[in-house]
């Protein structure tokens, strides 16, 4: 199924292919949206519903966690960001800041352990990590990089392909 609104450069979190979020973004502005997904076994082709607004619109943000305990951080409006905010599956709340903040980061990890790894404008290999509570920053990235993916745990993330000053595939 398509999304209610098509939009670019946006977040998303999901543990599965049964449920998973699709947040913010930019529609050609930035977005406050959340689409849910839901592949039940009542819905033949699964389909897209609107969940919580974001309390800051942005888009170029990461993303972790699971549909009914999101995390997402930074991103851009434009400008970099640093507001993180989590989800419980109806509605987001504003919580501590990156420390830095920061567009085109990727995500790993849970709601309450979770990690924020690179950074796009300018292009860093910033790490920080989550408790739940507050952001810290870790061991920075062997390449500064933005963009790419990653997925994972937050003691046992990957990071893959991005941009430095030219697209990579470290």
């Amino acid at each position: 199924g398509d999304l209610g609104t098509a939009r670019g450069y946006l977040g998303g979190n999901g543990a599965s292919a049964s449920s998973a979020l699709a947040v913010g973004g930019i529609t050609p502005s930035a977005s406050a949206l959340t689409e849910e997904w839901d592949f039940s076994s009542t819905l033949a082709a699964g389909a897209w519903a609107s969940g919580g607004t974001l309390n800051q619109a942005r888009d170029a943000l990461l993303g972790a966690g699971t549909q009914t305990a999101a995390i997402v951080a930074g991103g851009r409006v434009p400008g970099a960001r640093d507001e993180t905010e989590t989800y419980d599956g109806s509605s987001w709340t504003e919580v501590g800041d990156l420390t830095t903040a920061g567009e085109y980061r990727r995500g790993a990890g849970t709601q309450t352990a979770a990690l924020a790894i690179g950074n796009g404008n300018p292009t860093s290999g910033i790490h920080e990590s989550w408790n739940g509570t507050a952001w810290t920053e870790v061991a920075d990235l062997n390449t500064g990089r933005s963009g790419g993916t990653s997925g994972g745990t937050s003691t046992a993330a990957f990071m893959g392909g991005g941009i430095t000053t030219a697209n990579v595939a470290v």
